[in-house]
């Protein structure tokens, strides 16, 4: 039996609303009386590794309630702890879902407000605020750092959903709201950290009937891009026996190249005077990241995110020998990291050289050097910090706070990617000189 009501809604204005296109879009619904979700509740020693698992909640949506011309479900439950079966028995809450496009609104019986608790029609830099149940607005706010359709690994529907990264301000707070799922760090409603002192949620299982639509693991299926729009900043550190400077690649601007379209990268070098220079143009296509390099309208492919251990990937430099995939967690949230050992085979004898280690962060690139430079004699290069529009996905732990001022040495000398000193430019191809990227046409 549908219920009809009339209240009024609380929620904080979003700022940088979401374009036309995203307005126009049908959304899955999340309002549905064949869907479950499956919270499990981890204890708070060790909340990075989460701990052993010692709770569970199964919930449901039932009935039609319709709030302000917006259609809600009650929440029913069933609670129990591991080691013990599964109860029959669902218990109404006095808490109800309701959904409009891409917003997900939470009512209560005790304090009759709408609030609003997740959007996934954001875009990349919007932000969203939130109020309390009471309807007090709280100082936080979700932003953004990035969006994509994505089939979820382990999904048995094979149904591309708009999934939304999004970060509270504090760095160690971060969600991900999936189209006709929810929140997967949060809770089925992006508010339910709030209410769960003591206790760690995660979504571990969404089922449609008989269809898994969602199933947790560490990393939850779910690809993390890593060419997205908002502005997008690695900060990098070099660091010689005597000298340490950071420098910057910048993700910025749209540009259309060989019919691909495009985000322009930027590196700014601190250690040089503070120079800017143009990269090239990026684009991302099946887990694959794409350059097109200054002019070159041929591009090549940087990072590989579908290669699996023992691949062997050949770029412009050493080759790089996958040893290791595992899933990690940066900053609250779940992404894959792709351990590498980079070496190079000579000409004439075929003899095989290991220079060193490499690793990728899916969503992030190297953690060396964004364009997989291992560093040369005598330095060290390494990730210190990535962020998407002043929000921070990833900051080393390691990172060196006191950074000493450095003029790289001009002295013309010739190198490869590999670091080998040459005689003389390469007819083709891209060679360091002066600490920079050059290229031969």
């Amino acid at each position: 039996m549908m219920k009809k009501m009339l209240l009024s809604i609380v929620f904080a204005a979003m700022t940088l609303p979401a374009n036309a296109a995203e307005d126009q879009r049908e959304y899955e619904s999340l309002l549905s009386e064949s869907k479950v979700w499956t919270m499990s509740y981890h204890g708070v020693v060790n909340p990075e590794v989460y701990g052993d698992i010692y709770h569970f909640t199964d919930t449901k949506l039932v009935g039609d309630t319709v709030i302000n011309d917006i259609h809600f479900m009650r929440k029913y439950q069933r609670q129990w702890s591991l080691g013990e079966e599964t109860p029959a028995d669902w218990t109404a809450t006095n808490d109800y879902l309701g959904q409009e496009g891409g917003k997900i609104y939470r009512y209560s019986d005790r304090t009759q407000n709408v609030v609003l608790d997740m959007d996934v029609s954001l875009n990349v830099g919007d932000r969203i605020g939130f109020v309390d149940e009471l309807g007090y607005e709280l100082p936080s706010f979700f932003v953004a750092t990035a969006v994509s359709d994505t089939i979820l690994t382990g999904a048995d529907d094979n149904k591309p959903r708009r999934c939304v990264e999004v970060q509270l301000d504090a760095p160690q707070v971060a969600d991900m709201w999936i189209e006709g799922i929810g929140s997967v760090t949060l809770g089925i409603t992006g508010m339910e950290w709030l209410l769960a002192s003591g206790a760690i949620p995660k979504l571990y299982k969404c089922t449609d009937g008989d269809a898994v639509i969602y199933q947790s693991t560490l990393s939850p299926g779910y690809y993390h891009p890593l060419v997205v729009r908002g502005g997008k900043k690695w900060t990098y550190r070099h660091d010689t026996f005597e000298n340490v400077y950071d420098y910057y690649y910048i993700l910025e601007g749209d540009t259309v190249i060989a019919g691909k379209n495009c985000l322009k990268m930027y590196s700014e070098n601190k250690g040089n005077q503070g120079e800017i220079r143009y990269e090239g143009a990026l684009y991302e296509e099946d887990m694959k990241v794409y350059l097109f390099y200054e002019e070159i309208d041929v591009p090549e492919v940087m990072y590989d995110f579908n290669c699996q251990v023992g691949d062997t990937l050949h770029f412009q430099g050493p080759s790089l020998v996958m040893q290791a995939i595992e899933s990690v967690e940066i900053l609250g949230m779940s992404r894959k990291r792709y351990d590498f050992q980079a070496q190079i085979e000579t000409d004439e004898s075929n003899e095989i050289f290991v220079l060193g280690n490499e690793s990728w962060l899916e969503g992030i690139g190297s953690m060396k050097d964004f364009f997989n430079m291992l560093p040369l004699y005598g330095n060290y290069n390494s990730l210190v910090a990535c962020e998407v529009n002043g929000v921070t996905i990833y900051q080393s732990p390691t990172a060196i706070q006191s950074v000493r001022s450095y003029k790289p040495k001009a002295d013309g000398a010739i190198y490869d990617l590999q670091g080998r000193r040459l005689s003389s430019p390469p007819r083709k191809g891209i060679y360091i000189q002066n600490g920079k990227k050059m290229i031969a046409r």
